[in-house]
């Protein structure tokens, strides 16, 4: 993908992942949040699947919680070819797949209404809340003061910072990444 390619706020295909039942995986479609001409911050579209921030209700952070693991190991290799796994690089949280954070959140999307989000056929069927507008609740990477609850985005757009419970079940994905561009 060449940086001409990748306008703020265009949609891209990068990657397949599962995202209707029964169905192979299907490609990605990402949101570009900036493009400096070498790299484009990109978001998926739509929350991609279901996974707890944590699998225990304890204090943890993105660092350490379970999401991350799952994200950079399980995510990371079904929804990547390893040529596709090359081309990203290493966000400011470390890794190749993430989560938004709050401020991100903020930054990327120009309003409540601009962050709200519908979930794939497969994420509500691993159990993502919806509401009767389809819209989701998704987890960004902020975890609240105690640290045991995790920010997210609710069904209206807005950020919850002081967030669920950290292994709350029905929170949906949206997975970020960095992915360089062709010259």
């Amino acid at each position: 993908m060449r940086a001409a390619d990748c306008p703020m706020g265009g949609i891209v295909r990068f990657g397949k992942y599962k995202q209707f039942t029964g169905a192979r995986p299907t490609p990605i479609e990402w949101r570009i949040l900036s493009n400096n001409g070498r790299y484009a911050a990109m978001v998926s579209l739509y929350a991609l699947d279901c996974v707890q921030y944590h699998d225990k209700f304890e204090s943890v952070n993105w660092e350490t919680c379970s999401l991350r693991r799952w994200m950079n190991l399980y995510f990371l290799n079904t929804a990547f070819t390893l040529e596709e796994q090359a081309r990203l690089e290493a966000a400011d949280s470390g890794d190749k797949v993430c989560l938004m954070n709050a401020e991100e959140a903020k930054v990327y999307f120009c309003s409540d209404q601009d962050r709200i989000c519908k979930v794939t056929e497969y994420a509500e069927e691993r159990g993502a809340c919806i509401s009767v507008t389809d819209a989701c609740l998704w987890l960004l990477r902020s975890s609240y003061e105690n640290s045991s609850y995790a920010s997210y985005v609710s069904f209206s757009g807005n950020i919850v910072d002081d967030g669920n419970a950290v292994d709350f079940a029905h929170m949906a994905i949206r997975p970020m990444i960095l992915l360089l561009l062709e010259s």
